[in-house]
């Protein structure tokens, strides 16, 4: 290869370097820094924090005592939560098997269920307790919010099991 050649693709690669180099600073000097993460502290909720929550106008100890609520559903809910995917994994190693046993398969499908009805139980209770820190209009906005909610979750499980909203299938 010639000298030449050799110099050309050299300063070639070096301008395309000096080009995505000042690129990226562009991008880094104009691109607006990410939000800290929120703290209990904060008098107002983030912009990005959902809108039912921004709605309901809590003071200060309402949002410091709902975090601590949701935290505890959380804490109870969580191996809950696991024994249920555990369930379902097991159900459907029922289901492949070549000689699928019926009555292990129902088992399963009420333990599953029983699961399911505990962790709404202990939703319901701990809605229930939010309610005490909570005045009446701010009850009725929750739970709003959350039927609103639910209802949109049953919506996209059922588009889903019927296909719709995922696009054209093979």
């Amino acid at each position: 290869m010639k000298t030449g050649t050799l110099v050309f693709l050299v300063v070639i690669l070096i301008v395309i370097n000096l080009a995505a180099l000042a690129t990226i600073i562009y991008e880094r000097a104009t691109s607006q820094p990410e939000p800290p993460f929120p703290s209990i502290h904060e008098p107002t909720f983030p912009a990005h924090a959902p809108m039912a929550l921004r709605e309901l106008h809590l003071t200060r100890q309402q949002r410091q005592e709902l975090r601590q609520s949701r935290k505890r559903l959380m804490e109870v809910t969580a191996s809950l939560e696991q024994d249920l995917m555990e369930k379902r994994q097991q159900l459907f190693a029922a289901i492949e098997e070549a000689q699928p046993d019926i009555k292990r398969i129902n088992i399963l499908i009420e333990e599953i269920g029983h699961i399911q009805t505990e962790i709404q139980k202990q939703v319901i209770h701990s809605l229930m307790t939010d309610h005490a820190f909570l005045d009446r209009q701010q009850r009725k906005l929750l739970l709003r919010h959350i039927e609103q909610r639910t209802s949109m979750k049953a919506k996209r499980e059922l588009w889903h099991k019927r296909g719709i909203g995922r696009g054209r299938q093979p």
